[in-house]
């Protein structure tokens, strides 16, 4: 047996002979009693964390100046990743494989990332089939974008919503928002 007795993201996967199974991902919420949807994502580690290569790291090539051009973060390359969301009653809405990309501009420097999250069939659904955003009738996803608060990242991060949300009533296209409680690889990320 496992015992889980904190949020935490398993991973599994069968053997039989020089054959395996999918890899079977879930995410356990221990606690998280909250009035916000929780998004779990899950990728390789190193994809993150590789000092040399990771996304979280500046690494070999970067410049010695801000903004640190050729830095890891700065990579547009699409990554296979599995993503959880739960609506704020704790229902699962979504789980599947995803693409999975860095997004943003100077805000890619910040240490806390924006990803977005792409359903293709390569890597299994085509969409997210739920209503995101209560306040629109749209219940299809093909690209969501988590957003580390762009450059109010680090202040008061609200501004965005707030400025768009000026909008509301006004027949124009504008950003849709909705806090969440994020997790990386079963941590708590905000």
């Amino acid at each position: 047996p496992i015992i889980i007795n904190k949020t935490t993201t398993l991973q599994a996967v069968a053997f039989k002979g020089n054959k395996s199974s999918e890899i079977y991902t879930k995410t356990y919420l221990i606690d998280e009693n909250t009035e916000f949807m929780v998004v779990a994502l899950t990728v390789e580690p190193d994809i993150l964390n590789n000092p040399q290569t990771g996304w979280l790291h500046k690494g070999p090539n970067a410049d010695s100046i801000y903004p640190y051009i050729n830095a890891n973060y700065w990579s547009r390359r699409e990554v296979s990743a599995n993503v959880e969301m739960f609506e704020n009653d704790g229902t699962l809405v979504f789980s599947d494989k995803v693409g999975l990309k860095l997004f943003g501009g100077m805000s890619r420097t910040f240490e806390h990332k924006s990803f977005t999250i792409a359903t293709r069939e390569i890597y299994g659904e085509k969409r997210i089939n739920h209503r995101i955003f209560p306040d629109k009738k749209q219940k299809k996803y093909k690209h969501l974008v988590i957003r580390n608060a762009g450059s109010d990242c680090e202040k008061a991060h609200f501004r965005d919503p707030f400025m768009t949300g000026l909008l509301n009533g006004v027949d124009i296209e504008k950003q849709s928002y909705r806090p969440i409680i994020y997790y990386v690889n079963g941590k708590y990320w905000g």
